[in-house]
């Protein structure tokens, strides 16, 4: 039980509040299809910490994290320019302000961003420790409990906001979060 609510504990608050919690806000108040975006959201947080946890510092020597890093910072910035320039249009179009592939965009963006970030170092530190398939159940029972409570809170958000100045605040927190990861 210690190896997972550990890893649990230690995760959640880890977690909350980072950036990808902060990114998967932003998008889930840009698509309808939420439950898509939560599986792409989890899929993304299981194949980084899995791979962590399975190969330890091996992935790590692979693919430099300056590499990771910089696509990383790029794809926010990009994304968040995205977001800003769809709405230049003049007209309100709901479907201008959607994900068109919530899945995959939850999946990519937590992917990118999860590399080298301090819960995938915690979860090869547990994992060091502790038992690899109870580290990883504690870590994504974490994450997927952050994600589906981020999610909720998106989605009632973009009830309440119109969607171009969601929008807005998307890109422009996308384009800082890609500035500032470039340099942290």
């Amino acid at each position: 039980m210690k190896a997972i609510l550990i890893p649990f504990l230690a995760i959640l608050l880890a977690e909350f509040g980072d950036k990808t919690q902060l990114a998967v806000l932003c998008m889930s108040t840009k698509t309808k299809r939420h439950i898509s975006l939560l599986g792409g959201v989890v899929l993304g947080f299981a194949l980084v910490n899995g791979m962590t946890i399975l190969f330890g510092n091996y992935v790590g020597r692979i693919m430099p994290l300056k590499v990771v890093k910089t696509a990383l910072s790029l794809f926010l910035v990009f994304f968040g320019t995205f977001l800003l320039l769809s709405h230049q249009q003049g007209e309100e179009n709901e479907e201008d302000y959607t994900l068109r592939n919530p899945f995959w965009s939850g999946l990519s963006i937590i992917f990118l961003s999860e590399f080298g970030d301090k819960t995938q170092i915690a979860s090869a530190l547990f994992a060091a420790r502790y038992q690899p398939a109870k580290v990883f159940t504690g870590v994504m029972l974490a994450l997927s409990f952050l994600s589906m409570v981020t999610v909720h809170v998106g989605k009632k958000l973009s009830d309440k906001v119109s969607q171009r100045l969601l929008s807005q605040i998307a890109g422009s927190i996308f384009i800082i979060m890609g500035i500032i990861s470039y340099w942290w």
